[in-house]
């Protein structure tokens, strides 16, 4: 996947977001010094552990698709796909 493809955003405080099915998507990070708390709410069964033998690519755990960059050192700690290619944007902490 080309990070070219990708949009990053600002969600504020108080706003809910829905994705539509088959949307990637990812975890949210942190931008202000206070951090940071979400709210994210799955099917039943979705993030359950499959078997080692299940493990293919980038498919982590039941539902669950971990893809991301080369730069990233979590990537290859968790052995996931490094899919992503291109500028690794970066997010900046805002006041």
């Amino acid at each position: 996947i080309s990070t070219s493809q990708l949009e990053c955003f600002f969600v504020p405080a108080g706003t809910a977001l829905s994705f539509f099915g088959g949307t990637l998507h990812f975890a949210p990070c942190q931008v202000r010094p206070s951090g940071f708390r979400c709210g994210v709410i799955l099917q039943r069964g979705t993030n359950a552990a499959i078997a080692e033998r299940e493990r293919k690519g980038a498919y982590f755990s039941r539902g669950k698709w971990l893809i991301g960059h080369a730069e990233s050192r979590q990537v290859r700690q968790l052995n996931a796909l490094e899919g992503l290619f291109g500028v690794n944007e970066q997010v900046f902490t805002i006041e």
